[in-house]
């Protein structure tokens, strides 16, 4: 787990692993590694949470992300967050901005017992570009 501060407001990011489902309740769902990204207490300024193999990934992803963005409480503005998980085949993963700017991510190691690392980033309303995950050739 890895926590800080953007906008003044605490928030964190969890790692865990999950179990394969399929029924009538959910979607068909692979299991593994999953996290969740929370911005306040409870997430009420936002939050995501994603998995590296769900029924819409490849059965050898090694990156899987979500981003999200809340302008909702005009005394702290606009945030915006991306947050996401990365295989043993990454080695690295890059926010490359269409400015020309690249910054490296901080990859965190998940608990022991979860195949994954994990990263966060929150970017200015408006940023664009890419988040890259890079292997080690």
């Amino acid at each position: 787990m890895s926590f800080g501060h953007v906008s003044g407001i605490e928030w964190s990011l969890a790692a865990y692993d999950t179990k394969p489902y399929s029924g009538d309740q959910f979607s068909r769902f692979l299991g593994g590694s999953c996290g969740d990204l929370m911005v306040g207490d409870q997430g009420e300024y936002g939050g995501i949470g994603f998995c590296l193999h769900t029924g819409e990934t490849a059965p050898d992803g090694a990156f899987a992300m979500a981003g999200f963005g809340n302008a909702s409480d005009r005394s702290v503005g606009p945030i915006v967050g991306y947050a996401g998980l990365v295989g043993s085949q990454v080695s690295s993963v890059e926010l490359r901005l269409s400015g020309g700017e690249t910054r490296q991510l901080p990859l965190y190691d998940a608990p022991s017992g979860i195949g994954a690392r994990y990263f966060e980033v929150f970017v200015a309303e408006g940023t664009g570009g890419q988040i890259v995950a890079l292997g080690s050739n």
